[in-house]
């Protein structure tokens, strides 16, 4: 059995313009759908085929129409001293993603044939080249048995601007917290959906699906994190989740804030598209205070 690795390092080009290039017939994507997913537990041990790490969505107590106990400004900030954050330095590559088709093959006995194994961030990057005027980045590509897996990739230069990283990313996982809960809504208690914000929060448990999908006739299947799910999980696979995709950003105050803020809109659809997610975004603005509105996006 043959294995080797492509490291493309040539610089190459995509021009995007003249736009009148692309007309024509649009490429044939098909529509994602779970073959397998997979839970990081409070350990970060990985979980083949198990929902432990499921979390399912609830409106954070801030800024609710009505609500007389609603707490505004939320800081998003609290808690960062005891931030249990795990040291993702080491590169755990596609080893869950692989670990877990594996499984997925031995109780179904079938073998998963498709052109490329991918994580979702790769065909992100990709889908949304064209716009990215600022940052680049390279991928590694491994070919196995006539498949190519697509397991690593780094921005080449970054103009980021805003609060240190550590904080920012912080924010994320603070909101996530907020807005989730460990068990459906009919088993938790009203002490458990109101004591989310005195939360430790931690970035260790996660919750994966892997999707098979087809862009332009090469077959893939690719694997990313939901933050959680609307109601419940259905049992049928052929029955699309209700995923939710949790985001948080700067309320724009400038014209290049609105220009990021596009950037990052187009990101996040793309991110929601590749894992079929219907529910759409629910993103928080925020501004000096804290979060200054929430929303939900229906696809």
């Amino acid at each position: 059995m043959k294995r080797w690795s492509l490291r493309i390092k040539t610089m190459q080009q995509f021009l995007v313009e003249p736009v009148q290039q692309f007309a024509g017939a649009n490429t044939r994507i098909k529509k994602p759908t779970e073959i397998a997913f997979f839970s990081y537990d409070n350990d970060h041990k990985l979980k083949p085929l198990d929902n432990e790490s499921l979390r399912y969505y609830y409106p954070p107590f801030f800024n609710v129409p009505g609500h007389q106990d609603s707490r505004f400004p939320v800081d998003l900030s609290k808690g960062y001293d005891s931030f249990r954050q795990r040291d993702d330095s080491g590169d755990e590559h596609l080893d869950g993603l692989l670990d877990t088709l594996v499984e997925a093959e031995k109780r179904s006995g079938r073998k998963t044939e498709v052109d490329l194994v991918t994580w979702r961030g790769m065909m992100t990057r990709i889908l949304t080249a064209p716009y990215e005027l600022e940052d680049g980045f390279e991928m590694n590509a491994t070919c196995f048995q006539k498949a190519a897996s697509k397991e690593a990739q780094k921005a080449r230069f970054s103009r980021n601007r805003g609060p240190p990283q550590d904080m920012a990313m912080y924010w994320g996982y603070k909101f996530e917290t907020l807005s989730l809960l460990n068990k459906p809504w009919g088993e938790t208690t009203r002490e458990e959906i109101e004591g989310r914000e005195d939360e430790v929060v931690d970035n260790y448990a996660q919750y994966c699906s892997i999707c098979r999908t087809e862009i332009g006739g090469a077959s893939m299947v690719i694997g990313g994190e939901v933050d959680g799910v609307l109601g419940y999980k259905p049992d049928d696979p052929q029955a699309p989740a209700r995923w939710v995709e949790l985001k948080t950003s700067k309320q724009p105050e400038h014209e290049r804030d609105r220009w990021v803020l596009d950037k990052k809109l187009l990101k996040f659809w793309a991110q929601s598209f590749l894992l079929n997610l219907l529910a759409g975004e629910i993103a928080a603005a925020l501004n000096s205070r804290g979060p200054a509105w929430t929303g939900v996006s229906q696809q």
